[in-house]
């Protein structure tokens, strides 16, 4: 998979994992830390000193080891106090000449690069920020007070945010100097600042680590997409 000009990529580790109850990131995904599975399927694309991973400041050495150990390389740099601060700095650690930035959550193990390839793509033919996401297929309704239904919400137009999340880097870069510390979806910042966003639907399982529970469908869903590659392989060489 050939690199692409001008793409830096800000992954974020800096979350407190405190629904998971430790760093979850440090879990192992096929032998794996999960938040190298995101520098392995992302560093073919961008070039020296593009791939920065944002992870918190007393855990620097330890997310650099384990990176060392899974043959990954990246720039690590500490996160802030919130997502919005932690984003903002792994953007301003990115190379002067970056044109286009991507930012993708580390517990999401299983975007590809291909995924972050078509995103990129769409960026520079429509020139807007591109988004990951999975259309709504579950009905979905509006419930108040103690869970009384008020309403159902039309499902046509809704999708489930994912990242990565591509923009203009320079865009990306002003929205977060103006409104980055209260919003927690990198999209929103960009629209709170007027820069048009638009979904690109993922067919491929993108899910995001989140409880304890969620290791096991993980590892199923990782083993399954290796071996669906695996038989595509072998059958069209």
């Amino acid at each position: 998979m050939s690199e692409i000009p001008g793409l830096g990529v800000v992954i974020v580790c800096g979350g407190s994992s405190r629904r998971y109850g430790k760093n979850k990131l440090f879990e192992l995904l096929a032998g794996v830390p999960v938040f190298c599975h995101s520098l392995k399927n992302f560093s073919p694309l961008v070039g020296e000193g593009k791939l920065v991973v944002v992870v918190p400041e007393k855990e620097i050495a330890q997310f650099r080891e384990l990176a060392r150990l899974s043959g990954c390389r990246a720039v690590f740099t500490a996160g802030g106090e919130n997502r919005g601060d932690s984003v903002r700095r792994g953007l301003a650690a990115l190379p002067e000449d970056t044109r286009i930035a991507a930012i993708h959550d580390g517990a999401r193990p299983l975007a590809s690069g291909k995924l972050l390839r078509r995103l990129v793509e769409t960026v520079l033919e429509k020139n807007c920020g591109v988004i990951a996401a999975e259309k709504m297929i579950d009905s979905v309704c509006r419930a108040e007070g103690e869970g009384m239904i008020s309403g159902n919400v039309p499902r046509e137009d809704l999708w489930r945010i994912q990242t990565p999340q591509v923009f203009w880097y320079r865009d990306i870069v002003k929205a977060y100097s103006e409104n980055g510390c209260v919003l927690t979806d990198d999209s929103a910042v960009a629209r709170s600042c007027g820069y048009p966003v638009m979904v690109l639907e993922n067919p491929e399982p993108n899910m995001k680590l989140t409880l304890p529970g969620d290791l096991s469908l993980l590892e199923y869903l990782f083993q399954r997409k290796n071996a669906l590659s695996d038989r595509l392989c072998s059958r069209y060489g």
